[in-house]
Formats: structure tokens, sequence, C-alpha cells
């Protein structure tokens, strides 16, 4: 198969398996010879920041090891979700992994009655290539939480969370309690357990969940925190976050305090590396500036308290400032309440028809705008983008990844 077969195969296949199970992912291990991956891993989870916390712990990592990652989604290309010291894998290596992937297909089909889901299929791709490459230390972001993450069965040295909030809650429960509950089933027996900004209760549950497993407990407020710069028992140290908005020096502070931790089991990691690393760390679509004159930002926020902590930034970073709101959704989303605390910024609404079939119709959109008396108007993503007024577009990563094509393309 070449890249584009696979890219159209990966179009076409299942997000979701017909019953939650790690079967499937299991037989994928088994019979590619992944069940004892010998490279370190950290695992990424969390409702929001868990990419940028991946991004912030590979570009540390990989000033002193040679470092996997793997995220997702992607933007604009499959290949962006499977790295090495910052390099994509090529399109000719995912095509060839990818085929060795689809060669278990049938064996993971007569033993679970299902083929691997689009997720399953692209892990066992990353730990393949892993493992060609020698890595020495691997950051795996989770899919989507909960018992039957993939990823869980994956050994790793410890885990952080980069957050709770209300996402997936059909899959994860209706409540951040619950949501916590769900993605503590991500922490492993004696290891480390970090655990990134969230409310005290949701930090409570997951504590319990991780001290219940034996972990050493890492709780931001308490072992770490920003106050301008990371503090924690380790001590002090400066960093310089590139990244926009005050909720990435928390993201930030989750990666070093993992980072930190590990050193007290081995990982040769100095301070001069982490502060490097924070500063290098690039995660687009993620408060993006792609556009100065007139201003266009890009944001994945497509839950609620990813909409908050926009909206928060936006007002930290440009106050005052009044925007043209771009804005899409897929269906299974609260869009609702995404658009909701963005509008008290907005001059109007720019509602784009995304050609995806899970996209919400943006005539519902419009309706919902309409009854609140918010100007606002159906347009194409070309038009979008057309703007000659400051904007910021957010509400799904498809919309993102596909503006950051249409200006990378100067259409």
């Amino acid at each position: 198969m070449n890249y584009d077969e696979v890219r159209t195969e990966l179009d076409n296949a299942p997000w979701f398996g017909r019953t939650p199970t790690l079967a499937r992912m299991e037989a994928l291990l088994e019979h590619l010879q992944l069940c004892h991956y010998p490279s370190r891993t950290i695992i990424v989870t969390g409702t929001n920041g868990k990419g940028s916390v991946s991004a912030f712990l590979h570009a540390i990592l990989r000033q002193k090891y040679k470092t996997g990652l793997f995220t997702s989604p992607h933007l604009e290309d499959w290949t962006e979700r499977i790295r090495v010291d910052g390099e994509d894998i090529s399109r000719s290596d995912f095509a060839r992994l990818y085929e060795r992937v689809r060669e278990v297909f049938s064996y993971v089909e007569r033993v679970t009655g299902e083929r691997p889901t689009v997720f399953e299929r692209l892990l066992a791709v990353a730990l393949l290539y892993f493992g060609e490459q020698q890595t020495d230390i691997n950051v795996v972001e989770v899919g989507i939480e909960g018992p039957y993450d993939s990823t869980n069965l994956l050994p790793a040295e410890a885990v952080a969370v980069a957050s709770v909030g209300l996402d997936h809650t059909k899959l994860l429960g209706s409540t951040e309690q619950e949501i916590a509950a769900a993605i503590s089933a991500a922490f492993r027996p004696r290891r480390i357990a970090v655990l990134g900004r969230s409310s005290s209760e949701s930090l409570d549950i997951l504590e319990a969940a991780a001290r219940r497993r034996r972990n050493q407990v890492y709780r931001y407020g308490r072992e770490f925190w920003w106050d301008g710069r990371f503090v924690s028992f380790f001590g002090s140290l400066g960093l310089k976050v590139n990244l926009l908005g005050t909720h990435q020096h928390w993201n930030a502070c989750t990666a070093v305090q993992t980072v930190l931790a590990l050193k007290e089991r081995g990982l040769q990691v100095e301070p001069r590396f982490i502060s490097a690393g924070i500063e290098q760390a690039q995660w687009p679509g993620r408060l993006e500036i792609v556009r100065h004159e007139p201003l266009l930002l890009l944001d994945g926020a497509h839950n609620p308290s990813a909409a908050e902590v926009l909206f928060n930034a936006l007002c930290e970073l440009f106050p005052g400032k009044r925007w043209v709101l771009i804005f899409a959704a897929m269906q299974d989303k609260d869009w609702r309440k995404v658009l909701g605390p963005l509008l008290s910024l907005a001059t109007r609404v720019e509602v784009v028809a995304m050609p995806y079939e899970r996209a919400e119709k943006p005539e519902n959109i419009i309706d919902f705008l309409t009854a609140l008396g918010v100007p606002a108007r159906i347009c194409t993503e070309e038009e979008a983008i057309e703007t000659n007024e400051d904007a910021i577009a957010f509400g799904s990563l498809y919309l993102v990844g596909d503006l950051r094509r249409l200006i990378r393309r100067g259409v």
C-alpha cells in the first residue's frame, strides 16, 4: 500500500469498536510481539492539555534521549501523530508499517470478532516505529481515557494527568468526578502519578486512586505549582513558555514535575535541558497565531472546559478586544456550551460548513445564535479566512486543521 491508500483506508475505518474492550489491542500486541516493549514510557492523559503536556515532555527529553512521541488527533497529516526527536514519521515508513499491522487484521478479527479501530492501528504503527528507531523513552498520549483505552496495556513508569473537565461524557461520565474516576484507570501499580491543575474534587479522586495502586503522587498546588516560575519541593526554575496562555504554564509545570520525579528513578535530565525543552516546545493549533494583519488565531477548544480556558486566555492576552468568531463543531460535542462563553467577545460569528459527515449542521448553530440575537452567517472554510477583521477560529480540531492547511497553501 502507498500512503494515499493508507490514508483513504483510515478515513473510512471505525473509530470505535462495537463493544468496549482491550481484546483487539491485546491481539495486535501479541501477534506483533509488542507485549514486552523495551523502551521506557510516559503516559499522558486528561481532558484538556494532554497534547501540550506531551509536547513539553517530548521537547525536554529529546535534549538528552532519543524520544518517541505519539499523539492524537492530527491537524493536517496522519504522520503528525508519530514522531521521533521532533521529526514526523515519513509517509513511506508510515505506509510500510501500517501494511505490517494490516496483515494482523484477520487474526484480530478471528479472535475478537472485530477489526482494530483507527486508534489501535495507529498505536501499533507507533510502537513498531519506535522499536525500529530504538528510542530510549516514549511519550504516549491516551485516546479517550478510561478503562478501555488501548494505552492501558503498555508498561509505563509515569502517568501525567493534564486536567479534568467535561468531554466524552457518553463514554466517561456526566460529571467531572465521574470523568476523574475514569481517567484514573491509567495509573499503573507502584509507579509515578503527576496530577495537573484541576478542581480539588477531581484531584482528590485521582489521588485516592493513585494511592490505592501505591503510586508516588505529585499534586498541582501542593507538591508543585506555577508562581511566575515553576516551584516544587525539588526547587524552583524559571521557564520561558512560548505557547500562549497561562494554562500553558500549568501544562509546562506538569511536564517538568514528571521529569523531575523520574530523575529519582534514574532519568538523567539537567535543569538546562528542562529550560531549553520548555522554550523550544511547539504545539500547533492551540492559541496559534497564523496571521498578524489582520490577526487570526486558531485554537482547538472543543469542550466547555477548553472554551473557558480560551475565553480567559483571550481576556488576559488581548484585554478589551472584540473578535470575529469562526466556529464549527462535531455533532457529539456540547457545542452550545463551547460557543457560549466566547459570545461576549464577538462582533459576529462565521459558522463554517465543514465537509464532514459528523459535523454539526451549520443551520442548527445559526438557529441557536439567532435566538440569542448574535449576528451570524454560514460560510465555507475558504470564506472564513478571508475576513479582514481580527478573528479566532475554534470549536473543532478538524476546523483548525483545515484552516491551517488553507493558510499554508496561500488560499
